[in-house]
């Protein structure tokens, strides 16, 4: 019998589960306070404070996405055959 072992974990792998725990810490956090009856909210302080937090966390997972897609290119040279310059010239 072979001992099989799990692959490696790459950084891609790592940026993937970095982005869904975020993503799911603010839908989370997202749905907490939307169930929040208004009289119970916190301090203005801490409002400010979590709201600052979210926005970081946003444009961290901004920052993950572009890193994450930085390997895979979507646009195609005018040249390519499935272009439009290439099928009206």
């Amino acid at each position: 019998m072979t001992d099989r072992h799990p692959a490696p974990e790459t950084p891609v792998n790592r940026q993937r589960l970095m982005f869904l725990a975020i993503s799911g810490y603010l839908i989370a956090s997202f749905l907490w306070r939307a169930a929040t009856p208004t009289h119970e909210y916190a301090m203005r302080d801490e409002l400010y404070l979590t709201m600052g937090l979210d926005l970081l966390m946003v444009a961290g997972l901004i920052g993950l996405k572009m890193r994450m897609a930085g390997g895979k290119s979507r646009s195609r040279s005018p040249s390519s055959p499935g272009s439009a310059s290439s099928r009206f010239a």
